[in-house]
């Protein structure tokens, strides 16, 4: 599954509890329990926010490499999962551009994510 051992990021990231480890967003804890897409986008959701902490400012280079690292790959895996809802396939966009940070990949790069877009324009079609 993910190439970053769980070991190493417990040894980066800062402590649950800290303020870094506050609860996630309103609306990430809505999808814990619905969809296999937003359960994972719910754990990159949460790491994002531990890397964009105040907390997380004195992890070192190699560290801070090594936790982005595990945030792409969760983008990455993320992709792979079939969407079950039109809101699925939004949470895989935000993830995989960093909320918009960075270009949405080409079909080359992401198939799945485009096949799934052509899948929701069709099915938008059908219910007008």
């Amino acid at each position: 599954m993910l190439s970053v051992p769980a070991v190493a990021l417990g040894a980066i990231l800062p402590a649950q509890g800290d303020a870094a480890g506050a609860a996630p967003h309103e609306a990430c804890q809505v999808l814990q329990s619905e969809t296999p897409v937003g359960r994972a986008f719910l754990g990159w959701s949460n790491l994002r926010d531990q890397i964009n902490s105040p907390a997380f400012s004195g992890v070192s280079e190699a560290g801070f490499n090594l936790i982005v690292s595990r945030l792409d790959a969760d983008a990455t895996e993320l992709l792979a999962i079939p969407c079950q809802t039109p809101r699925d396939f939004i949470l895989k966009v935000i993830a995989v551009t960093d909320w918009g940070g960075v270009a949405l990949p080409d079909e080359t790069r992401a198939p799945e994510l485009w096949a799934e877009a052509r899948a929701l324009v069709n099915w938008a079609y059908r219910i007008i």
